[in-house]
């Protein structure tokens, strides 16, 4: 029982997914340059400004009193293992006060970890141009009451990471190492994730002619059906929804996306809208439906001469 709940505690979560082929990346911002060479561009997600506002530190940023940010977007998904290294410099005695945070998201965001600098550093950080280079396991982060925190599912979850100091701490480059499974279908709906963003694809029937006669039962429009067929290129054709501009009311999901309607003599163009509610990508095509009248004009009452 002891070497079951090891084991379980060795073991990374996996997050539901087969993680017989795992990827490993090496991802940067700012540049390793021990703090010269002149201040690179940061990037801050809206978990970062929604939480605070500017201006903001770039890297190597060399005097006090200006927060750092920086967001890391567009992750794997499904992220099994993570690991920060950083530079970092104290601007200021003040430093010793800083906070550092990680895993804010969204539009109302919480940091999923935060500490002071001093207590994660190994050594002093109360004075100006102190040094530093740490390696933080994403899986293992240490809380200030003992203990340690995985703020994977937070990663996970929005796909990104957000990193800040407060004003005093001076940061030279980030290093964002993980490890990932393969999957295709990160959103676990079903549909490989490289089709979801291709366009589907509907087709209209050829135009249609109708005809009006003495045999029509409404001798003023002619009942007409059109079918269109719809596809997208995962092959989810049942998801699809299909609507038309012609006859208003509840959607038809595909393959039954049939209109029969009377259509008056004249032409009438029929748009129909294949919608894939999955992720909103749709298509339209058009269909022009003619009807001639050839019943012969009647006279139903002469007057007498």
């Amino acid at each position: 029982m002891y070497r079951l709940l090891l084991l379980l505690l060795l073991t990374p979560p996996i997050w539901g997914a087969d993680c017989s082929s795992p990827v490993s990346q090496t991802l940067t911002a700012g540049t390793a340059d021990n703090f010269q060479g002149g201040t690179e561009a940061t990037f801050q997600g809206p978990g970062l400004t929604n939480l605070f506002n500017g201006p903001w530190a770039p890297f190597d940023y060399p005097s006090p009193n200006r927060r750092f940010g920086h967001t890391f977007t567009n992750l794997p998904c499904n992220i099994i293992s993570a690991t920060l290294v950083m530079q970092l410099k104290s601007t200021s005695s003040l430093a010793s006060n800083d906070n550092m945070g990680m895993g804010a998201t969204g539009s109302s965001p919480a940091f999923a970890w935060s500490r002071r600098v001093a207590d994660v550093v190994s050594g002093p950080w109360n004075s100006s141009g102190l040094t530093t280079t740490l390696t933080l396991d994403l899986t293992a982060l240490p809380l200030a009451g003992g203990g340690t925190v995985n703020i994977l599912s937070t990663i996970n979850a929005s796909r990104a990471l957000d990193i800040t100091f407060q004003d005093d701490t001076t940061v030279d480059y980030f290093e964002l190492r993980i490890t990932s499974c393969v999957l295709s279908d990160c959103n676990s709906n079903g549909i490989d994730d490289s089709c979801e963003e291709l366009a589907i694809a509907i087709t209209c029937p050829a135009n249609e002619t109708a005809y009006i006669t003495e045999e029509t039962p409404d001798a003023c429009c002619a009942q007409v059906t059109l079918t269109p067929t719809a596809q997208d290129p995962c092959g989810n054709s049942q998801g699809i929804v299909i609507t038309n501009d012609y006859q208003q009311g509840p959607a038809t999901k595909a393959p039954s996306g049939s209109l029969t309607a009377c259509f008056p003599v004249g032409q009438t163009t029929v748009t129909f809208t294949a919608t894939d509610p999955t992720n909103g990508n749709f298509a339209t095509c058009s269909v022009v439906v003619t009807v001639v009248d050839q019943v012969s004009p009647r006279i139903i009452f002469c007057p007498e001469l």
